[in-house]
């Protein structure tokens, strides 16, 4: 039985005739946690948002649960809607709607995308709040959360569509340091499920936690893959250990 869930191949995208992605090549597993480190501007999150077309690549191919969803061009068949269902993403700036509420947050996509009536999105949602610990929150607005409250309404508005595969991408770089370790262990938590995930973050010791496999990427390519302990502490490549001496100091 096929267990990929994400499968790429030669995937490349250029922004001003400047290559930021070459020739990526990137399976992931169901319920795999894929942690992919790399330095600013190296290309990561351009990958996650090609992954949810939203970016276009240039050239390669994306298949998500053995449906090939970009083959140089995105397929005649797909719709954007549909890819984004399977492929949940969390951003580094959140893209919460300020405006909202809570709990409106997190179930206006749903019910606009027609795949749950209100009372259902409502009831998805308190579980979602409640399994965060933020059900007192609900009809709160979200500018009045704190950095860490508003990460965890963004992880439960990506996860009310049940995605296959999660992005997460830096959510703990805008935080306060007292807030990180309560997202990490929240991201943590998620880790032990069987959806797949990929996450870009600096917190190395979370890398070396949560992930089953560690990738560093550097200007648009990958570098070194591998289980944590090995890319982390016993990396091959000269510019992996340079950039994790770099990090780690």
């Amino acid at each position: 039985m096929n267990n990929t869930i994400l499968e790429i191949s030669s995937l490349s995208k250029s922004f001003n005739g400047i290559q930021v992605l070459k020739n990526i090549n990137l399976l992931v597993e169901k319920g795999e946690v894929v942690v992919i480190i790399g330095t600013s501007g190296s290309g990561k999150t351009t990958l996650l948002r090609c992954i949810n077309l939203l970016e276009t690549p240039e050239s390669g191919t994306i298949k998500i649960d053995n449906q090939i969803i970009f083959d140089n061009g995105l397929k005649k068949d797909i719709k954007l809607t549909d890819v984004r269902q399977k492929v949940g993403m969390v951003f580094q700036n959140l893209n919460l709607w300020p405006h909202k509420t809570v709990l409106e947050n997190i179930t206006i996509t749903p019910i606009l995308l027609g795949k749950f009536n209100k009372a259902v999105a409502q009831k998805k949602a308190v579980s979602l709040l409640s399994d965060m610990k933020l059900l007192d929150k609900k009809d709160d607005y979200t500018y009045n959360l704190s950095g860490g409250e508003q990460q965890r309404v963004a992880i439960c508005r990506a996860l009310i569509m049940d995605p296959d595969i999660l992005l997460l991408d830096e959510i703990t770089s805008a935080l306060d340091p007292e807030l990180v370790g309560e997202v990490l262990e929240t991201i943590s938590e998620l880790a032990k499920g069987d959806r797949a995930m990929l996450i870009i973050t600096h917190e190395m010791m979370f890398a070396r936690e949560v992930a089953n496999r560690v990738v560093f990427i550097d200007e648009g390519a990958f570098i070194e893959e591998g289980n944590p302990k090995d890319v982390l502490s016993r990396p091959k490549k000269e510019r992996t250990k340079i950039f994790l001496s770099r990090v780690t100091h």
